[in-house]
């Protein structure tokens, strides 16, 4: 059995690379797969949700095939898994991401502020960054206009591509900029307000000035929200569900959402200049959350939660404790877990369980070695 698994896998295809990696809603994009044997009769482009259908699948070469893929206007936005099927096998999986603005690629030289590539607010632009690369882009902007940038890099699934993205206002100084934000995974995004109208630049790179031909990157840049949580995380299955989108520099937004299945675990705000590129992971339950009401730092102000459910809550600033208090019976054994970084929130959190008395039963940090 080995070594008939080893022959076969010998002659399937192996997908090394997917160009362009992504986009728009509404687009055509002829793709190009490479890799060894996927030149080799290929069949089919296979796609695993509605949304993105692909046609003219045609062999290049042994090692190449080109497709032409139709992205719908309704397209799910962010990560779709593709694989290519040959004759003689069916290919790795690697990802295709759908984006809501025009695409464009990088075009070297860029990589000083003189060099800029001048493109416009707007667009999503594709590239790679090289070793000790710096890939420059300039727009022009109005004061009073909200500026959002986010990068796609690591989220790619190419390479282990650690993005870093400042931002510089007209007259040259750095008025933002970001590393790994945590509602990115590692990636970065930004968004402020532009205080004077001009002309503004991005700096993109690897965080310490490593890249290859691997690092591929999609640039969003526009006048798009980009909160920073959205709360609670936590919606109800096939009902209105009232959040708040936090920390978008026009201010907080409460409006009412619907996801209808636990599939849909996704919300991006969208507004009138745009929709966030990437959304923000909620828990979609059959019943609503309790939500934590302050103050209840102290034993004596806990929230009153009922058990079997789940609440939500904020830690709002350095030394806000978040307490509830809950009715158990003798020798029953419940689950207690907190659900934070899994929904890409900043809190690594701590949970104790006590007794009315003050006795500690149980407590737990980092669990199985996740930050919850």
């Amino acid at each position: 059995m080995l070594a008939t698994t080893q022959v076969v896998a010998a002659y399937e295809p192996q997908l090394q690379s997917l160009t362009p990696v992504g986009g728009q809603r509404g687009a055509q994009v002829e793709v190009v797969f490479q890799g060894p044997r996927v030149g080799a009769d290929p069949l089919e482009v296979m796609l695993y949700e509605p949304g993105v259908t692909a046609a003219q699948i045609q062999s290049v070469d042994g090692n190449k095939t080109t497709a032409v893929l139709t992205i719908a206007e309704d397209c799910r936005l962010g990560r779709h898994a593709v694989r290519l099927r040959t004759a003689s096998g069916i290919s790795n999986l690697v990802t295709f991401h759908v984006g809501a603005l025009a695409e464009r690629a990088e075009t070297e030289p860029n990589s000083t502020d003189d060099q800029a590539q001048q493109i416009a607010l707007g667009q999503i632009v594709h590239g790679i960054v090289q070793s000790e690369d710096v890939d420059v882009f300039a727009f022009d902007a109005e004061a009073g206009a909200r500026l959002s940038v986010e990068v796609e890099g690591l989220r790619l699934g190419r390479s282990f591509f650690d993005p870093s993205i400042e931002l510089v206002d007209p007259d040259g100084k750095l008025i933002a900029q970001s590393d790994d934000a945590t509602a990115a995974y590692q990636d970065a995004f930004l968004s402020c307000l532009a205080e004077k109208t001009g002309r503004y630049l991005v700096r993109l790179r690897e965080v310490a000035y490593r890249g290859d031909s691997r690092s591929h990157y999609r640039l969003h840049v526009g006048r798009f929200p980009r909160p920073t949580a959205v709360y609670p995380p936590a919606v109800v299955t096939g009902k209105p569900s009232t959040v708040t989108w936090i920390g978008d520099p026009l201010g907080e937004k409460t409006e009412e959402v619907q996801l209808n299945n636990e599939a849909e675990d996704s919300l991006h705000y969208v507004d009138e200049t745009g929709i966030s590129p990437s959304g923000f992971k909620v828990l979609v339950r059959d019943a609503p959350p309790a939500l934590e009401a302050e103050p209840n730092n102290s034993y004596d102000q806990a929230n009153a939660f009922a058990v079997p459910g789940l609440a939500a809550g904020r830690v709002q600033e350095a030394g806000d404790i978040d307490r509830f208090r809950v009715t158990l019976k003798k020798d029953q054994v419940w689950d207690l877990r907190v659900r934070a970084r899994e929904l890409r929130s900043s809190l690594d959190a701590v949970l104790r369980v006590r007794e009315a008395s003050g006795k500690q039963l149980a407590a737990n940090d980092d669990d199985r070695g996740m930050p919850d």
